[in-house]
């Protein structure tokens, strides 16, 4: 048995990618999780608009990536976290040039991005792609 005795972390964190069509909105995030505003957990989604937002690294318009997309190039500073489900999702978006976000929430920076750490998700819907699946603790 080994203890350790130095510093200890339990923090998490969780890549994800967001392709929308047009610009990435609250509304879209609120439809696509199927929540409105007299729902309890508006107030969650609410505030995981602003986290999302505030936690992209990279945008790319995927309409404007021409021939073999490099995805670890173009997607920034933590694009080794993709996935190939993330890379399925990239290419096949491309064809309807839509755009696409890729960032992380960090389990230390606020219970909203803590909640959304402790468990991957994946959602789909006409006008929006949402992909949680990568987490690390």
């Amino acid at each position: 048995m080994k203890i350790r005795a130095g510093f200890v972390s339990n923090s998490s964190s969780t890549s994800f990618l967001i392709i929308s069509k047009g610009a990435f909105t609250r509304a879209q995030l609120l439809r696509l999780m199927g929540v409105d505003a007299k729902s309890p957990m508006y107030k969650l989604f609410d505030q995981l608009y602003d986290e999302f937002t505030n936690g992209v690294d990279e945008k790319v318009d995927l309409g404007a990536v021409q021939g073999n997309a490099h995805w670890n190039r173009l997607m920034g500073p933590r694009a080794e976290r993709l996935s190939d489900r993330m890379i399925e999702k990239l290419e096949a978006y491309r064809q309807r040039g839509w755009t696409a976000y890729y960032g992380h929430l960090d389990s230390e920076s606020s219970p909203v991005q803590t909640f959304f750490c402790i468990d991957s998700f994946e959602e789909e819907n006409d006008e929006m792609y949402l992909n949680g699946l990568e987490c690390a603790w």
